[in-house]
């Protein structure tokens, strides 16, 4: 699905989904977030993806978003993409710090 702000009509969404299909949300029962501490860690645009990267690489809160990736895609893809990612990020990282 698209965005309703698409510039191709054929990828809009039937309904505008902040808008509950036409249907008027009961008060106190508005969809909320499940893990709001991730709006801005994610792979839609370059800025999120950096700080997604850069989380992952000072090792602080990256399970999480682990998981949201191994629930979301392939288990197996997401294990060893942040497992190397850690790997890897956290070897630059302390030659950077030492030199």
């Amino acid at each position: 699905g698209g965005l309703p702000e698409d510039p191709d009509a054929s990828l809009r969404p039937w309904s505008d989904p902040s808008e509950g299909m036409g249907i008027p949300w009961c008060e106190g029962s508005e969809p909320m977030k499940l893990v709001p501490a991730t709006d801005f860690v994610h792979f839609d645009h370059i800025g999120g993806a950096v700080l997604m990267i850069f989380q992952c690489m000072t090792a602080e809160g990256w399970t999480p978003l682990m998981y949201m990736v191994m629930d979301s895609f392939n288990p197996y893809f997401g294990v060893a993409f942040f497992a190397l990612l850690v790997v890897a990020t956290n070897s630059v990282l302390i030659n950077v710090a030492l030199a």
